[in-house]
């Protein structure tokens, strides 16, 4: 059954168990991962982020971004706000790749196929485009204990940022490999299913 909730907060509340182990692709601020921490007390977080967005601004567009990290880098800001918890675990990576290394780093220590080193969730934040996002989705795959599961942020074929993100009068229309890629996806991995939308 599929079911549909208006938040990923809410959808959480009902599927995320206490002391999970989890991975977040895209933190950008760490507000979810925030959330994540305090409401669920990980045994494990994992942030995964190429950061540098206080040269590029946030979704790649000139923003007040140095303003929202306090003049500090990008991944100086995260790794500070996450400091004093020793669960949280800071990568600066693409998430396909660190994914990848993390899996080989299993298969060379002999850990493979072990519960205790694999995930409960994995969320994907990151570069929501098609290629990006089916990298993402096939290197998490395996890396997810059997009752886990894999979130996707912006499921949608367009996403429409309004001026207060982009500081102009406009709209903009973004378009996204979300669904595209999740199809993709799933017709290659029949055992997987769609727990919520």
């Amino acid at each position: 059954k599929t079911n549909v909730y208006s938040n990923r907060e809410d959808f959480l509340s009902e599927n995320l168990k206490q002391k999970s182990k989890i991975v977040e692709i895209g933190t950008l601020a760490g507000d979810f991962a925030y959330h994540i921490l305090k409401e669920y007390n990980p045994e494990t977080l994992l942030l995964i982020d190429i950061f540098g967005q206080e040269d590029t601004g946030v979704y790649g567009k000139e923003t007040d971004s140095k303003k929202r990290f306090n003049s500090e880098t990008h991944e100086s800001w995260v790794r500070e706000r996450f400091k004093e918890y020793g669960n949280v675990e800071i990568k600066c990576s693409k998430g396909f790749q660190e994914l990848a290394n993390y899996q080989k780093s299993l298969l060379k220590n002999s850990y493979w196929g072990s519960d205790d080193h694999l995930f409960d969730f994995i969320y994907l934040d990151s570069n929501h485009n098609y290629s990006n996002i089916l990298k993402e989705l096939f290197s998490a795959e395996p890396l997810i204990k059997v009752g886990g599961f894999i979130g996707i942020n912006d499921y949608m074929i367009n996403g429409i940022f309004t001026e207060e993100i982009f500081n102009n009068s406009r709209w903009q229309d973004v378009s996204y490999g979300t669904v595209q890629a999740t199809s993709f996806f799933l017709s290659k991995f029949s055992n997987w299913q769609v727990m919520s939308i």
